[in-house]
């Protein structure tokens, strides 16, 4: 019975495809199944004849720990001492592989209740640990793809709102933390209205319902920052399933400068046409004006100038005294009509000037400046510019001027960088003047674009500022906020032609209402020569 016991289990473990083994209390193997060869590629003759050092290298000092502790415990009386023991360690096949093995081992005792020996059956799990290891690897790269991509990314659960994001979404958002983005409501970072009158709310359920049906969507969408402002974004939004329930990835791309930059290339191209078309219209305006003018000034002096003889001459010879004409003219207000025509012919020539500096270039007048001593000139001016006109006292308007030292001399034509500072510093002392500013201020600064080898100067006032409307058309011709009769429109038009299309610089402006108006110029230290 016992012999057939004995064949029995033997049978059972030469044909198991893991492989069994036991060992005496000096950790010396006294069996070893054959599926040893399919593990390890030895033979049982090879195995028998290692030892627990060549069995399993890697891990020695775990199996020894192991098994101290289990004998610690069955020399204490703890009855756990003798139960199995589960536990993984690498060993090496023959060719020089490392094989991952779960073993299951045992203390065995004698007929005295005292430890005989060890079994155990090992099992290759090498499969399974690779594939946990390139599990773990791979959500290691996605998780750093998603800390730091420079977009912003979150996952949204439809139905409890966010689950994660990243740090770039916290920055878009000028949060402070994770924690902080997390706890908001989907509905809290979006506007009340998209740029095109449509409720957020509204337009969100159309985008959402082609990514239920097509599993992604991109399209713009306007943002609200921390601070208050709204900005564009390019959002990408993609449906995942995580765990078996629908997720919602949303990827988002900051496109303000984008935008910006494409506002500032509509607005030039559309100056460049209409800059040809007021130089054309200007010189056909400048001719019959002239003639306006100059007889205007010939009939003032013909009925007003008693001391031109012929004047007097052809009063008598019909009778009539030149005193008598004199009176005439004061008591109907034809003198002041006539001086009012000569004034207005005299602005209509100004503008027809500044309507020919849309395409003027005037190369030869161009030489090295130093932009700060450009800017403290034309501070002087305005002082004494603006001092004149009153209401506009630019003595109590505060200047803070930051000028990078050792800025490079710029190839400029400087009265023409004159013109251009002076209009931002009359347009920004009348709108805070208008707007009865409290303490006004005028913020300059001018530093080195090193890495755009450009020249920046900045003048920021702490005035009204202007609403997007305004802002987009402050450029354009004809533009004007300011009463009839005050403005023509053309002084900042002129000056984006100055700095743009004559020096091959950038103008741009950043203002929002409440928050005062920011000019930006930058001139380049190597201006190409346009032909």
């Amino acid at each position: 019975m016992i012999q057939l016991l004995e064949d029995k289990y033997r049978l059972i473990a030469e044909n198991s495809a893991d492989v069994i083994w036991t060992m005496d209390m000096d950790m010396c193997f006294t069996y070893v199944s054959p599926a040893i060869y399919q593990l390890r590629g030895y033979t049982v003759e090879e195995a028998l004849g290692h030892s627990i050092e060549e069995t399993a290298p890697g891990s020695l000092e775990k199996i020894r720990d192991l098994y101290s502790e289990k004998l610690s415990a069955i020399q204490s009386g703890d009855p756990d001492g003798w139960k199995p023991i589960i536990f993984e360690v690498e060993q090496f096949h023959k060719d020089g592989r490392k094989i991952w093995t779960s073993n299951n081992a045992r203390i065995l005792q004698d007929r005295n209740g005292q430890p005989s020996g060890i079994l155990g059956i090992t099992r290759d799990i090498t499969d399974r640990v690779l594939a946990d290891q390139a599990l773990r690897e791979s959500e290691e790269k996605y998780r750093n793809l998603f800390e730091f991509s420079m977009d912003g990314v979150l996952l949204v659960d439809p139905e409890k709102g966010y689950l994660d994001c990243n740090m770039a979404a916290v920055n878009i958002f000028g949060l402070k933390s994770k924690e902080q983005l997390l706890k908001l409501n989907i509905g809290a970072l979006s506007p009340e209205y998209q740029p095109d009158g449509i409720l957020s709310s509204q337009k969100i359920i159309a985008y959402m319902e082609k990514v239920y049906k097509t599993g992604s969507n991109l399209f713009e969408w306007t943002y609200k920052h921390q601070d208050g402002y709204e900005f564009y974004t390019s959002v990408l939004v993609a449906l995942m399933k995580i765990g078996g329930k629908n997720i919602v990835q949303v990827t988002m791309r900051d496109l303000s400068d984008y935008k910006r930059s494409q506002e500032i290339m509509v607005q030039s191209e559309k100056m460049m046409s209409v800059g040809g078309l007021a130089a054309g219209m200007a010189h056909e305006i400048n001719n019959p004006m002239a003639g306006l003018m100059q007889s205007a000034e010939v009939i003032t002096n013909r009925i007003s100038n008693l001391d031109v003889p012929v004047n007097r001459q052809i009063a008598e010879e019909i009778g009539i005294k030149m005193s008598d004409i004199q009176i005439y003219m004061e008591k109907r207000g034809i003198l002041p009509m006539l001086s009012a025509i000569h004034d207005s012919g005299k602005r209509i020539t100004s503008i027809v000037q500044n309507m020919l500096s849309f395409a003027r270039k005037s190369e030869n007048m161009f030489s090295s400046h130093h932009l700060g001593e450009i800017l403290d000139k034309t501070l002087e001016l305005a002082h004494t510019d603006l001092n004149l006109k009153k209401p506009y006292d630019f003595k109590s308007i505060k200047v803070q001027k930051t000028y990078e030292t050792h800025l490079p001399l710029v190839h400029c034509e400087g009265s023409k960088i004159q013109q251009v500072l002076l209009n931002i510093l009359r347009n920004g002392a009348q709108a805070m003047q208008a707007a009865e500013t409290l303490h006004p201020l005028f913020k300059i600064q001018i530093r080195h674009d090193t890495d755009r080898n450009m020249v920046c100067m900045e003048i920021e006032d702490n005035g009204p500022g202007m609403d997007e409307k305004t802002r987009k058309r402050v450029f354009e011709p004809f533009f004007t906020t300011k009463p009839v009769g005050i403005g023509t429109g053309l002084g900042l038009s002129v000056s984006y032609f100055i700095i743009v299309e004559n020096h091959g610089g950038e103008m741009s402006l950043v203002s929002d209402l409440g928050k005062g108006t920011r000019f930006i110029i930058r001139l380049p230290l190597n201006r190409p020569v346009k032909k």
